[in-house]
């Protein structure tokens, strides 16, 4: 009888477990759906900084090009 109950008790506290480790599971499968994400998004503006960055300096270059005409000094 007493084994009966300390069976009970065990298979009690290990579905209480599984349980938990099933929630656990979800919750890092989630964290890694959402680190995925926003790798992506940071890889996008990556690409979004670097094209900016060059029409930039292609804009600095003819800003200073047209400086030099007009005898004006930029500097950058």
């Amino acid at each position: 009888m007493l084994y009966a109950y300390i069976c009970r008790q065990q298979d009690t506290q290990l579905e209480d477990i599984e349980a938990a480790v099933t929630r656990l599971g979800r919750v890092g499968l989630t964290i890694h759906e959402e680190l995925a994400s926003q790798g992506a998004m940071l890889d996008e503006l990556g690409e979004d900084v670097d094209t900016t960055h060059s029409r930039l300096r292609a804009t600095q270059k003819k800003v200073c090009d047209h400086a030099v005409l007009n005898s004006i000094q930029f500097k950058f």
